[in-house]
């Protein structure tokens, strides 16, 4: 069984993702909650994956038994740790929306760590000076618009504090629609 799509109907840079990357995805009520604010504010952007936080650029190609096991070996020695999510801000452009996530120190080792592997595209834009977010909108606004969204956001959305406990695999299908392929355990904490 094939588990990627051909990809033949996507956008160009859409093919950069043909093999998925890694996410932290969360769960519960902080995902309906984000899912919810992605609908309203970029219900195209919302439609293509589920609330997540990126956590590196995607596989360069299909993933071997070996690679998975390289990425599993990452995941069983990296200590789960907490994470904030919120409050909302915008990009440096002012253009785009997401809500921050602290600290970033970990997600970004544990990104370092899994680039390392060399199974991922690096070459892409973004991947240096990524900042850890989890995104509402990229719909491309005009800044004096997300500022008025950011605000209103801010009035309602209250910072949750979540375990990063795993690592989603996430892969688009021929819709471009990411879905949660599996799921990496980090260490529990003792």
């Amino acid at each position: 069984m094939n588990i990627y799509a051909s990809g033949d109907q996507w956008k160009n840079w859409m093919r950069d993702f043909r093999f998925g990357t890694l996410a932290f995805v969360p769960n519960g009520d902080l995902r309906q909650s984000v899912d919810t604010l992605r609908n309203e504010y970029d219900p195209i952007s919302a439609k293509t994956s589920m609330a997540h936080v990126t956590l590196t650029q995607p596989f360069a190609k299909a993933p071997s038994k070996e690679d998975i096991e390289s990425i599993e070996r990452i995941a069983f020695v990296t200590d789960q740790f907490d994470i904030e999510v919120g409050p909302a801000v915008t990009s440096p452009n002012k253009r785009l929306l997401w809500l921050d996530i602290n600290p970033k120190d970990p997600v970004l080792a544990l990104r370092e760590s899994l680039h390392e592997t060399g199974l991922f595209r690096t070459d892409l834009p973004l991947t240096k000076g990524f900042i850890p977010h989890m995104t509402i909108s990229e719909a491309g606004r005009e800044p004096d618009e997300v500022q008025l969204i950011n605000s209103t956001l801010n009035s309602k959305f209250r910072p949750w504090s979540v375990p990063f406990s795993s690592v989603a695999w996430i892969i688009p299908d021929e819709d471009f629609v990411f879905r949660e392929y599996r799921q990496f355990d980090l260490k529990v904490r003792t």
